[in-house]
């Protein structure tokens, strides 16, 4: 729907039937941050052996956003114990949102003396440290969850030299291919239509069921 929906054309494999009274706002927010959060603890239930997040510590790198927050809900209800990182403005609320969370400074120096080898899952959606903190946290059958960074800026006109940025994608790349306990979670690409084969078939498969169960 919307003003230029007349303008645009897509495969038709490019969407998902979604129930007649779901929003458009309602509709994004699921595509573009509980879908991410909701595959990202269902690879680290399958990477873990898990059948549920049960007793299970995980901690988030960014609490405060949008995915971040969703992770909280679904973590929280199946019974995980949860770390969240935030700026101290934002303990408080994240505190309401459920009695299983313990809430820590932003800056990795101040929380991984205490979290060192203790996590289960680190569901890292900043790689600000190019994961080395995340990885430290892990333990030894421990699983690190690779959300895609998202930037503002990334599409600005002088992006191509904004190295921050850079280096994050270059992190996330080796992350996706060389580290080991790392599962990187990308929803588009899961989506995407390009070379059909049975793995692409079977991603899209998961990725309408999972979406349609959310909504």
């Amino acid at each position: 729907g919307g003003g230029c929906s007349r303008f645009l054309s897509a495969d038709v494999d490019n969407f998902v039937k979604a129930p007649s009274n779901l929003g458009n706002s309602t509709a994004l927010a699921l595509m573009q941050d509980w879908m991410p959060a909701y595959r990202a603890l269902h690879m680290a239930k399958q990477s873990t052996k898990r059948a549920n997040l049960f007793g299970m510590n995980l901690l988030i790198t960014d609490s405060m956003s949008a995915a971040g927050q969703a992770v909280i809900a679904l973590a929280s209800e199946e019974g995980a114990n949860i770390y969240c990182c935030a700026e101290k403005t934002y303990h408080d609320y994240l505190k309401s949102l459920s009695s299983r969370i313990t809430c820590l400074e932003s800056n990795p120096e101040k929380w991984l003396p205490a979290l060192e080898e203790q996590m289960d899952v680190v569901i890292d959606n900043t790689c600000s440290d190019g994961y080395v903190s995340s990885c430290e946290a892990l333990g030894a059958k421990g699983v690190l969850i690779s959300l895609p960074y998202v930037s503002f800026d990334d599409n600005r006109l002088f992006g191509l030299f904004d190295m921050s940025s850079f280096q994050r994608k270059i992190d996330s790349t080796k992350a996706k291919y060389t580290m080991c306990q790392t599962v990187t979670v990308d929803t588009k690409e899961e989506f995407q239509i390009g070379n059909e084969d049975e793995n692409t078939a079977e991603k899209r498969l998961n990725f309408v069921r999972d979406f349609q169960y959310l909504a």
